[in-house]
């Protein structure tokens, strides 16, 4: 019995022990009590109340969000520990009392908490949110869709009407807009004009003479929002361009046509040898006819031709008109030079077209009609059409009667000769300017000539034949060359150009391939005497004149091919000019050397 008595003493002190240590406040090592945890903190079994919780966060993307907690206990070293999570799941090496999300992302976002232990009890702080948001995201801009198009060989200049242009929902940037060409061969780079922030613009290209074939026309327009945090500041429109072949007016296919059965002779010769009466023609070779039932050709090691002549079933050919011939070259046995000769009613075969090496050099002179070089051969192993522009040969205007296929070594098969009908010849040029004779140079107020920050001189650099590149019409050119500025103009002429709506101005010019200027410019002038109608190509380093992407200085593209006379066209209603009258003109070139020629409407 007292055995049991004890018993119920000890376990009786055990709980008034346990039950002292649970409501009795801890007693610090100086004999003061500990601060015991406000009401509504956790606090487990000595872990250490929680006192301040982590809290939300809401920050940009790119900055750095901090979440912090304050706790007190301790444990046996006097330290609490820490550590990290997000969405439930530890964070290596966050073991600190504040958390540092630094170059915050939308990967970042999440559900914070931190445990706080003291080595053998922990506490959960309360979950805190991190939202990262981003700035606002730049609109892309709107361009209408652009249909495809069909049109005519030798057309002419096209205006395509751009609709549904904006930097965007809720956007007002300023816009550019550019274009370009698959293929410049067919249609050269087309100009734009448009001013910010209007909702349409102009699209003007002219496809090039004589050729026909596809392009794929793009224009961009840009705003200058940037891309930041993905958004978009282009959108790009791209249709296509068909232009259809013009008619073929076939003069010589097979051995029965009238211009061979008329002619007056027929021979072939091979090297040196002696000329042999008709032609070899065929029906089974390799390769097979391009069209008809027969083809004609020949092989040697050196030269070797077959001809006609004094046919009396002649082809007349006109003004802008183009020949043509198909030829096949021999993959294996490729010749080093073919040419075509043309005889005219006056019995003279001096009309030359050559590819290749110049190796038959004993007729005509080089870059002349009596023989023009059209450019390096053909691809070997498949027809191929050639086309050549009467005016270069000095055909226009004349008749055909015959004919000379002639090739310098390998094999050479041709076919189907004769030339394209004109569908519509290229609207007429209005020449304002050309020689120093010209009605408006000879009545201006006044011509002078800039070079750098040099005075003004009187007068202009009018350069003759002897001038290279020698003038692309008439008897002279006129440009100049500086390291810097330099320009020649002249103004108040008493025999204007009037400009209607839809006229389309034009100057050829002659860039320096070995000292290319940097940026060319056209500047007109009006009879209230304001030259405030600027076009450029190239760079935009002539300042000072006229505010970018208005008509006082649009920009057409970039500069044109160095080292060949290139047409440039500009609409006139992209500077300002439709209705108004010209009484002056500047042609003005920053760096290299430029030559000038030919300047008008049309």
């Amino acid at each position: 019995m007292k055995s049991n008595q004890s018993q119920a003493a000890i376990i009786g002190g055990v709980l008034f022990l346990c039950l002292c240590l649970i409501i009795t406040p801890a007693i610090a090592k100086n004999g003061s009590p500990k601060v015991a945890a406000p009401a509504g903190q956790q606090n487990v079994k000595g872990a250490g109340p929680i006192t301040t919780q982590p809290a939300d966060r809401t920050v940009m993307v790119g900055d750095t969000a901090v979440f912090s907690v304050v706790a007190f206990g301790n444990n046996s070293s006097g330290h609490l520990t820490y550590q990290w999570r997000k969405d439930g799941v530890n964070l290596v090496g966050k073991t600190s009392h504040s958390l540092f999300v630094i170059n915050a992302q939308e990967s970042d976002e999440g559900i914070y908490s931190v445990r706080v232990g003291n080595g053998a009890l922990f506490v959960t702080s309360k979950d805190a949110t991190l939202i990262v948001n981003y700035p606002p995201v730049n609109n892309a801009p709107t361009l209408d869709v652009i249909p495809d198009m069909e049109i005519a060989q030798d057309s002419g200049v096209q205006s395509i009407n751009l609709t549904g242009i904006s930097a965007g929902p809720n956007e007002n940037q300023t816009i550019s807009i550019s274009a370009e060409s698959s293929n410049p061969s067919l249609i050269p780079t087309p100009t734009v004009s448009y001013d910010s922030p209007d909702s349409s613009g102009i699209l003007t290209f002219a496809p090039n003479y004589g050729v026909s074939g596809t392009a794929t026309i793009s224009v961009t327009v840009q705003d200058n929002g940037g891309t930041d945090f993905g958004g978009q500041n282009t959108v790009t429109r791209e249709f296509n361009v068909f232009v259809s072949p013009a008619p073929e007016i076939v003069w010589l296919d097979d051995s029965n046509s009238p211009s061979f059965q008329t002619a007056g002779f027929r021979f072939r010769t091979f090297g040196n040898g002696s000329w042999l009466t008709g032609w070899i023609w065929s029906t089974n070779g390799n390769p097979a006819p391009y069209s008809g039932v027969e083809a004609h050709g020949s092989t040697h090691d050196q030269l070797h031709q077959h001809w006609f002549g004094d046919s009396a079933d002649t082809l007349p050919v006109a003004t802008n008109e183009h020949l043509f011939a198909y030829v096949y070259l021999d993959p294996v046995n490729t010749p080093s030079e073919i040419m075509i000769q043309w005889q005219t009613t006056d019995r003279s075969f001096e009309h030359r077209a050559y590819w290749g090496a110049d190796l038959v050099t004993q007729w005509g002179t080089d870059n002349t009609a009596s023989r023009r070089r059209m450019g390096d051969l053909p691809p070997a192993g498949q027809w191929v059409r050639l086309q050549i522009p009467a005016s270069l040969v000095g055909l226009e205007g004349t008749s055909v009667s015959g004919m000379a296929f002639t090739t310098y070594g390998g094999k050479s098969t041709w076919d189907r000769i004769g030339k394209n009908g004109t569908l519509n010849p290229p609207e007429a040029e209005i020449v304002w300017l050309e020689d120093s004779d010209s009605a408006s140079y000879q009545n201006a107020g006044y011509h002078f000539t800039l070079f750098g920050v040099n005075p003004w001189q009187g007068g202009w650099p009018w350069l003759d034949s002897n001038w290279d590149p020698a003038p692309y019409s008439g008897a002279e050119a006129h440009g100049s060359s500086h390291p810097q500025l330099h320009q020649h103009w002249f103004g108040d002429s008493t025999h204007t150009l009037p400009v209607f709506t839809n006229d389309i101005l034009f100057a050829y010019v002659y860039l320096d391939p070995v000292n290319t200027p940097s940026e060319i410019m056209i500047q007109w002038q009006t009879p209230d005497r304001s030259f405030e109608h600027r076009a450029y190509w190239g760079a935009d380093l002539i300042q000072g004149w006229g505010t970018n992407n208005t008509a006082s200085r649009r920009r057409m593209g970039d500069l044109p091919p160095a080292g060949q006379w290139v047409k440039l066209q500009v609409p006139a209603s992209s500077v300002g000019l439709e209705g108004a009258e010209i009484s002056g003109i500047a042609f003005t070139t920053y760096g290299g050397r430029s030559t000038w020629d030919r300047a008008g409407k049309k």
